[in-house]
């Protein structure tokens, strides 16, 4: 190949709807949390057929959050979804919190 396939230096990766805001201002700056983000914004899709886009727009009170009807999911989805890394839980936390829903 001549690598025209290849991902360049320096290249957005992700879909925008699901990515974490540090992640498109900087992708080198990923950590654990912008996975966070990523699992909550595909579990929010999920579970609401909505895209988590400009949801921190909307506010928690808004008609997409209220498609989340389990008040403990929609608590760890908002976490997951903070604009701010590190206010959101770590994976572990996540986890732990997931499978108290059972």
């Amino acid at each position: 190949t001549d690598g025209s396939e290849l991902t360049r230096v320096g290249a957005c990766l992700g879909s925008l709807s699901f990515m974490a805001p540090e992640q498109r201002i900087d992708a080198t700056s990923a950590c654990e949390r912008t996975d966070v983000h990523g699992l909550s914004a595909t579990l929010f899709a999920l579970v609401t057929g909505c895209t988590p886009r400009n949801l921190a727009l909307a506010g928690p009170e808004s008609a997409r959050w209220a498609r989340v009807r389990d008040d403990r999911l929609r608590d760890l989805l908002q976490a997951g979804l903070d604009a701010v890394a590190e206010a959101r839980p770590s994976m572990v936390e996540l986890r732990e919190g997931l499978l108290a829903l059972r």
